[in-house]
């Protein structure tokens, strides 16, 4: 019964980080199609584009690092 107990304890933790983690990613993938957005309305305004853009590298970099640690967590 203990090891069956630790085993779903286990698991247990390692849904809720994956949760965790797709929730983290989701937030972000949200930000972006924001970002994307308003890149459509400033489509005239050069500097603010260049700004969306920059946020949305770094967010993608960061999903990218989410996913690393997500596929971490699977194995």
């Amino acid at each position: 019964m203990t090891k069956t107990y630790n085993e779903n304890l286990q698991t247990s933790k390692w849904l809720a980080i994956q949760i965790e983690l797709l929730v983290m990613i989701e937030e972000k993938l949200k930000e972006m199609k924001l970002l994307a957005e308003r890149a459509v309305q400033a489509q005239e305004n050069r500097e603010e584009i260049a700004q969306i853009q920059s946020k949305m590298m770094i967010l993608t970099e960061e999903i990218a690092l989410l996913e690393r640690e997500q596929q971490f967590v699977l194995h």
